[in-house]
């Protein structure tokens, strides 16, 4: 096999797909791609060359492992496929594909930290996130803006006509509103409304980080507020 392939994913370290190795994704230290969240198994996905192409497995993962869109037990990759680990999206690249999308940076052989940096950054300045809640929901969605500590405004449209708005200074939330039925909810409690929201889009549009006085901030902690809302929802509360 000639063609070099590699995992690319935002706050994932970049990762050349060996065809003499088996690539493992878990939570656990010992896997070649560690993904910190308690969404991901310990041991959650394999990937190896099989007959000149590679083979994604699910290994008996808690919350599964989805290509695209589809939930799957074992699938040969394409290029450009999106598998989904937990909150984690992997890109599938071979090398033309990586150069297209993101430059010269792809042509260091080693994937190192710096480059990676600069993969994400001109990810980011390329193109907003979008896409349907059935794939990533409401949860998932604001735990992955936070780790990346990103800066942006996240709109969601429920198809119940549910509408909310949440904006990310640097990972944390400071503003939110949500509009239902001619309701509206401002601060945290629209934060926990937008979170029941299950089927519809989402698009996050990235900003730069900005300079906020702590009058302007929701009082809570984006993880605290996520904790709280899933209370809530879990007491039958919103």
């Amino acid at each position: 096999m000639n063609a070099a392939f590699f995992l690319v994913g935002t706050n994932v370290k970049p990762c050349f797909v060996d065809p003499k190795e088996v690539v493992y994704i878990g939570r656990a230290l010992e896997n070649t791609i560690v993904l910190q969240s308690p969404y991901v198994s310990r041991k959650h996905a394999s990937i190896r060359c099989q007959n000149d192409q590679f083979l994604l497995s699910d290994l008996q993962s808690t919350n599964g492992t989805f290509v695209n869109t589809e939930k799957i037990t074992q699938k040969l990759l394409d290029v450009g496929d999106k598998i989904r680990v937990g909150s984690f999206i992997l890109n599938f690249l071979d090398r033309k594909t990586l150069l297209d999308r993101y430059g010269h940076w792809a042509e260091i052989a080693t994937l190192d930290e710096a480059v990676t940096t600069e993969i994400n950054r001109v990810k980011n300045a390329l193109s907003d996130l979008s896409g349907k809640l059935s794939y990533l929901n409401p949860i998932e969605l604001i735990q992955m803006i936070n780790l990346g500590k990103k800066t942006g405004v996240l709109s969601i449209v429920g198809d119940n006509g549910g509408e909310g708005t949440i904006k990310v200074n640097n990972g944390e939330i400071y503003s939110a509103a949500h509009t239902h039925s001619g309701k509206n909810l401002q601060g945290e409690h629209a934060v926990y409304r937008i979170l029941t929201i299950k089927e519809g889009s989402f698009i996050f549009k990235f900003k730069d980080p900005e300079n906020l006085s702590t009058h302007e901030m929701i009082p809570m902690s984006t993880m605290n507020l996520l904790m709280e809302g899933c209370r809530l929802m879990d007491e039958g509360q919103i």
